[in-house]
């Protein structure tokens, strides 16, 4: 039933080549262009109106995601999470990074690096952080250590590859990590188009809402973050994840909220009415009819009033 309602999701294909480019540039490509006047990273980080268990959630949810900074995937053991803390502390002295590449490119400071870790002791933090990241056995995650980011095109065609020949929650948790992947992807693109290294952003934000919703209506996937996204820490209350369920929606539409908002600000009404018509598209699959219509409408307001 999950892998029919995505027959209609198209896979990469010829593009790899351009989003190579587009990745290369997020990670720190010269600016040619800025149609933010220069708010972009203050955009990334500022803080939706929607909290997942009272922890704030920034437009791009996966630049302080610490089992992104660890580069382990979010039903990690203790063991390799202990293992992965070393090597971060061990890497940070010596200047360099541990971390997967996602979406935006932002680099933390080691101070906040340091600090986003810490905070996956802390039962709701790590919570949210699973929901954002890949729940995926070692040997499938390890393409996105080895590719560096995780919307690499590699990394989505193994995992494309992977959801096809599997059944049950080993395919709901693949298409997960697709939903992941294609929403970094969507990101990196928002950012190129930022800063002029692409003139168009495509349908990636439209593919990584499809496989979004598709995991949110399974209920094998909350069933296994109850039990298994605290490995080593305990189960999660059922009250916890029932509220990250409620909760991921609004989060994932106020996105494209801030995104229209800021865009509108900076006079690119083009850019801004995209991301309201995907605000629009995803507001009855992904939220409560009344909920997705009171997001749409307070974009609008604040685009627009």
């Amino acid at each position: 039933m999950l892998r029919e309602s995505l027959s209609h999701v198209t896979a990469l294909g010829p593009q790899e080549g351009q989003i190579r480019e587009v990745l290369r540039a997020a990670q720190g490509g010269a600016k040619l262009r800025d149609r933010l006047g220069g708010k972009l990273k203050e955009l990334l980080a500022s803080p939706l109106p929607t909290r997942l268990l009272g922890v704030r959630i920034a437009v791009d949810p996966y630049l302080e995601n610490g089992f992104r900074l660890l580069a382990v995937p979010a039903a990690v053991s203790a063991a390799d999470w202990k293992s992965r803390q070393e090597l971060l502390a061990d890497r940070a002295k010596q200047g360099k990074q541990t971390a997967i590449g996602a979406g935006s490119g932002v680099r933390l400071e080691r101070e906040q690096a340091v600090r986003c870790v810490k905070n996956l002791h802390e039962p709701r933090h790590r919570l949210v952080s699973a929901l954002f990241w890949p729940h995926l056995p070692g040997p499938v995650f390890e393409t996105a250590r080895s590719q560096c980011h995780i919307a690499a095109p590699k990394v989505i065609r193994v995992l494309e590859e992977y959801a096809a020949r599997e059944s049950g929650l080993a395919a709901v948790l693949a298409y997960h990590a697709l939903a992941v992947a294609y929403h970094n992807l969507a990101l990196a693109h928002e950012c190129a188009f930022i800063t002029g290294h692409v003139s168009a952003v495509g349908d990636y934000w439209r593919t990584a809402a499809a496989y979004w919703h598709a995991v949110a209506g399974e209920e094998v996937f909350w069933e296994h973050f109850r039990t298994r996204a605290c490995d080593g820490n305990g189960e999660a209350s059922g009250e916890a994840v029932a509220a990250l369920r409620r909760g991921l929606p609004a989060a994932l539409l106020e996105i494209h909220a801030r995104f229209a908002r800021d865009y509108s600000a900076a006079g690119e009404q083009m850019a801004c009415f995209r991301h309201l018509t995907c605000m629009d598209a995803e507001r009855g699959a992904r939220a409560r009819p009344s909920q997705g219509e009171d997001l749409v409408l307070a974009a609008v307001e604040s685009v627009y009033w």
